[in-house]
């Protein structure tokens, strides 16, 4: 989804609360044909309108900043000697 490229997902509950909005793009779980039909169908229908997803850049801008900010909490951690 943070590609923004379509998806299928089987319909189970955490990814059913996901997609909710689109039970189309959703397989049931333990049927090959269903698979099949929600493959095709996506084929056909790429539109993805996926929710405000971030995008791999931003999630990474995010992680950095988290994990300097853990660092300088860290009291074995001088960062006055680091630029």
């Amino acid at each position: 989804m943070a590609c923004d490229v379509p998806i299928i997902a089987a319909r189970t509950e955490g990814v059913y609360d996901l997609l909710k909005n689109n039970p189309e793009w959703l397989f049931s779980p333990d049927s090959g044909t269903d698979l099949a039909n929600a493959i095709e169908n996506r084929l056909d229908d790429q539109r993805t309108g996926y929710r405000d997803i971030k995008s791999w850049a931003d999630l990474s801008i995010q992680l950095e900043k988290l994990l300097l900010k853990i660092y300088k909490l860290h009291p074995a951690n001088n960062i006055a000697r680091y630029p």
